[in-house]
C-alpha cells in the first residue's frame, strides 16, 4: 500500500518476474490498519528507521514481522520472538527469511503471537508518554541544577 516515486518500476518489475497474480499495488489508503488483517506478514525492508510504528501497528494485530535490523526497529522487533531482522540492503537475506515465515505455518504463527505481548512490554501509547514524561522531567531536574 502507499505511492512513491518507485512505484511504477515496481510494477514493471512484478510484471517482468509474472507475479501480477500474488503482487498487488493498492496505492494511498487511508484504511492501512484494516489492511493488516488481509497479510499473512509484514516486510518492512528499511534503510534507515526511527522507531517503526509501521511494524509496532503490525505487531499489535499479531502479524508476523520480517524487517531490517536498522534503528528502532532493531529494538522493537525480536528477532524469533515476534519476527526475522535481516541487515539493511540484503536481498537474499530478506527474501530468505520471507520464504521461511511464509512456509513454516508454526513459525509465522509463533512470530505473530509474540507481536501483541512484545508491543504491551513497552509500546503502547501510555508507556510511551509515561517514558518521555520521565526523561523530560529528568533532564529539566538536571538543568535547574
Amino acid at each position: 500500500a502507499g505511492d512513491g516515486s518507485a512505484r511504477a518500476k515496481l510494477e514493471e518489475q512484478a510484471r517482468v518476474l509474472e507475479l501480477e497474480a500474488r503482487v498487488r499495488f493498492l496505492g494511498r489508503r487511508d484504511d492501512a490498519p484494516d489492511l493488516l488483517g488481509a497479510c499473512d506478514v509484514f516486510v518492512l525492508p528499511a534503510r534507515k528507521e526511527g522507531l517503526g510504528v509501521s511494524a509496532l501497528e503490525a505487531m499489535a494485530a499479531g502479524r508476523a514481522v520480517v524487517a531490517s535490523k536498522v534503528g528502532g526497529l532493531a529494538e522493537a522487533v525480536l528477532d524469533e520472538e515476534c519476527g526475522l531482522l535481516v541487515p539493511p540492503d540484503d536481498v537474499k537475506a530478506l527474501a530468505d527469511a520471507l520464504e521461511r515465515v511464509l512456509r513454516d505455518d508454526a513459525l509465522r504463527r509463533h512470530l505473530a503471537a509474540g507481536g501483541p505481548r512484545r508491543v504491551a512490554q513497552g509500546f503502547l501509547a501510555s508507556q510511551m508518554v509515561d517514558a518521555y514524561e520521565k526523561r523530560y522531567r529528568s533532564v529539566l531536574e538536571e538543568y535547574r541544577g
